[in-house]
């Protein structure tokens, strides 16, 4: 599974944080799990994956890792697919941490069971 940190990310003043590296690096180990739990969907139209990352988040959100009132407040999902075998998922955060918004790029290939994120850290 590759790993994508762009480089505005990595100078990024909030990620710096330790708190917030810590914060990332487990919520990558989680979407690789959640992506390893996929093995054996290959109908890339199920909505079951984005059903379980909004379970995910909104468990976040209630642990108060997220800010806002409401789940919706605190993050954003929006699905794609390319019609063979690879689901993208972009999720938007906004961590309780120094910075306003996490924005993921996750896509996970059916096919061969790969999870791939890109990260991008918006401060400002």
């Amino acid at each position: 599974a590759a790993v994508g940190f762009s480089r505005q990310s990595r100078l990024a003043e909030g990620y710096r944080s330790g708190e917030v590296a810590r914060f990332l690096g487990w919520l990558h180990r989680q979407l690789l799990r959640l992506g390893e739990s996929w093995l054996f969907n290959t109908d890339v139209r199920d909505p079951q994956g984005k059903v379980q990352l909004t379970q995910f988040f909104t468990r976040l959100h209630r642990a108060g890792a997220l800010r806002g009132a409401l789940p919706e407040q605190a993050f954003s999902i929006a699905a794609s697919h390319d019609n063979e075998s690879t689901v993208m998922y972009q999720i938007e955060l906004a961590p309780v941490f120094a910075i306003d918004r996490i924005v993921l790029n996750f896509s996970h290939d059916l096919g061969s069971n790969s999870s791939q994120w890109q990260l991008d850290i918006k401060n400002g």
